[in-house]
């Protein structure tokens, strides 16, 4: 049989990575058998033991949760109020009963909410949390059944989930609510306007301050994740369309190319000596550019003679005349040399 655990630590402290279930193990939530010689509250016997939920896989099987509870019967109100009172002066026993007593409404408040990002078991979760705090807060004196009482803090707790994944900039409850309002409204009077309604408009429609709608409307959008998919089929995800600005456009590529390939060509017109000041002088062999004095200690001869032959070559350089790229075209003179040149001058 797979390991089962109580109802209090499935809800305080639920389990964040389980092994796969097996075909044997597909009921997720599974009542434990009575032990011999047991028998429930509702005969007389020792009380009932605690509903133990087995999880199986990555997620809740609510359906079948929900089976599992609705086999176990309502409260009473007089039930209600005996277990309330049981519970506030510390009995654990009474406290667990009149939480079990109410998971199915925490699987039917967690189906509202389903299909919003946010995994169902996530939700059950929440919910059960939101009903803890509603066994612990109730108070049978004020004449409400405790699942009204209930449904406020289990809603409240699922919504608060919802918010604070949903958002990457954390907002208060009532701002996240006033925000689903005001994108509902803007909705439908665009529809109904054919129009992107003014502020005026949807406080109007809304029953709310016109500085308050303007304080929402200037709330800067949550960030998009550059990971969010968009093509499911392509594997396409939202970074993929989105240009690089330090990277070099197609254009800039192909002149860069085309000049680099003129140089060189330039350089093959030179005496060898000449080539190689210029390749050292401005790291055209890849070493990185040269000092006049690292050229002179090469070369075996004065930083004088050095800046000498550079300049000689610049000059020749200009003056010599490449074919156009385009067929028939005018000669151009020769390229730009590196940015370093006309320092390398001075």
């Amino acid at each position: 049989m797979l390991p089962s655990r109580s109802l209090s630590s499935c809800v305080s402290d639920p389990p964040r990575s389980m092994a796969p279930a097996s075909a044997a193990a597909r009921g997720a939530f599974r009542e434990p058998q009575d032990a011999p010689g047991e028998s429930d509250g509702r005969n007389g016997g020792a009380p009932q033991e605690s509903v133990a939920l087995t999880f199986v896989g990555s997620s809740f099987v609510s359906e079948q949760w929900s089976r599992a509870m609705g086999r176990r019967p309502l409260l009473s109100r007089g039930e209600e109020i005996d277990l309330t009172r049981r519970a506030r002066t510390g009995e654990a026993e009474a406290r667990e009963r009149l939480i079990e007593a109410n998971l199915k409404l925490v699987v039917s408040i967690a189906n509202r909410y389903r299909g919003n990002g946010v995994p169902m078991e996530d939700l059950i979760q929440e919910g059960n949390l939101g009903l803890i705090t509603a066994v612990d807060k109730f108070d049978p004196d004020h004449g409400c059944r405790f699942s009204t009482y209930a449904v406020l803090w289990i809603e409240g707790q699922v919504r608060r989930r919802l918010t604070n994944l949903r958002r990457c900039i954390h907002l208060p409850l009532q701002v996240a609510g006033d925000l689903r309002r005001l994108d509902r409204a803007t909705d439908e009077l665009t529809q109904k306007l054919g129009q992107t309604p003014t502020a005026k408009e949807l406080a109007e429609a809304m029953g709310m301050p016109l500085r308050h709608v303007e304080q929402l409307l200037a709330l800067p959008p949550d960030p998009v994740s550059l990971d969010e998919r968009i093509d499911a089929d392509l594997e396409m995800f939202l970074g993929d369309l989105l240009e690089d600005p330090a990277a070099e456009s197609p254009d800039d590529c192909a002149v860069r190319s085309e000049a680099v390939h003129d140089l060189f060509e330039c350089l093959r017109a030179l005496p060898e000596r000449y080539q190689t000041v210029l390749r050292l002088r401005y790291g055209l062999d890849g070493g990185g550019e040269r000092t006049l004095a690292e050229v002179a200690q090469q070369l075996n001869i004065t930083r004088q003679r050095v800046r000498q032959i550079q300049m000689s070559a610049l000059e020749r350089v200009r003056s010599l005349e490449l074919p156009s790229p385009c067929s028939g075209g005018p000669a151009q003179s020769g390229p730009a040399l590196p940015a370093a040149t006309q320092q390398a001058e001075a």
